[in-house]
C-alpha cells in the first residue's frame, strides 16, 4: 500500500483542543463492511457493534507527567520529553528535546514551573535522535508528577507559560481504567471510554481483558 493513499485534508479548526464531556460523546466513524457504508455515530454506540461472547482488549497503562519546560541561558524556551529513566542513576533520563535555538552538550537549562526551589537540566550527551539529561537537584517520580506536564500529542496546542488546562490535562489524558505507571503516550482510543459504558459492555456479556 502507498502511504499517499492515507493522506487527507484535515482543517486545523476541526482538531479538538479539549475533550468533550462526557468522554463517550466523542464522534465515532464506523465503516460497515456488510453494507459498505460509512456511519457517523457517537462513541457510546460502540456497544451496538459488540456481541455477547466477544472479547474487548484494553491497555491499562498509566501516562506519567513526563513533559518539562525549561529556559536556556539566552531566554529561549526548551521542550523536554522524558522517555526513559537510566536504571542505575535516577537523576538521568533519555529524552526528546525541542528548541528553537542550538543546544550543546553540557548546556545548563533552568526548569520552569511552580516548584519552590530552582531546578536545572544538564545536557549530558547527544545521541542521533535524543539526549541524555541530568536533573539537579534530583527529581523523584512523585515530584515529577507534580511539576511535570502531560505528554500531549503535538497537534494539541498548549501555552508554555500559564496553561489553564495544566491540571485538567492530567485527568483528561488518562483512561478511566489506567493502572500501571510508565507510559509517555496514552492509548488514545481508550480515552473515550467511561466507567458507565464499560459496565454496560460487561453487563451485555462481553469479556474485558487488560494488557
Amino acid at each position: 500500500m502507498k502511504r499517499s493513499l492515507l493522506y487527507y485534508h484535515l482543517p486545523k479548526e476541526l482538531i479538538a483542543q479539549k475533550p468533550v464531556r462526557p468522554r463517550d460523546y466523542s464522534r465515532l466513524l464506523v465503516l460497515n463492511h456488510s453494507t459498505n457504508t460509512i456511519e457517523h455515530r457517537r462513541f457510546y454506540n460502540l456497544i451496538d457493534y459488540l456481541r455477547k461472547g466477544d472479547v474487548l482488549v484494553l491497555n491499562d497503562t498509566r501516562v506519567i507527567a513526563c513533559r518539562l519546560i525549561a529556559r536556556r541561558g539566552t531566554g529561549g524556551k526548551v521542550d523536554i520529553l522524558l522517555c526513559k529513566q537510566v536504571p542505575d542513576d535516577q537523576t538521568k533520563w533519555e529524552s526528546f528535546i525541542s528548541s528553537n535555538g542550538r543546544l550543546r552538550e553540557k548546556d545548563v537549562l533552568t526548569l520552569l514551573g511552580d516548584s519552590d526551589k530552582t531546578q536545572y537540566i544538564i545536557l549530558e550527551k547527544r545521541f542521533k535522535d535524543r539526549w541524555l539529561i541530568r536533573t539537579e537537584p534530583p527529581i523523584d517520580f512523585e515530584e515529577l508528577q507534580q511539576i511535570g506536564r502531560m505528554p500531549l500529542p503535538p497537534y494539541i496546542k498548549r501555552s508554555k507559560d500559564k496553561d489553564i488546562y495544566l491540571k485538567s490535562d492530567k485527568e483528561s489524558y488518562q483512561t478511566v481504567y489506567a493502572q500501571k505507571d510508565g507510559s509517555i503516550a496514552a492509548p488514545t482510543a481508550g480515552l473515550h471510554f467511561t466507567k458507565q459504558l464499560i459496565n454496560k459492555i460487561i453487563t451485555k456479556g462481553i469479556k474485558i481483558v487488560y494488557i
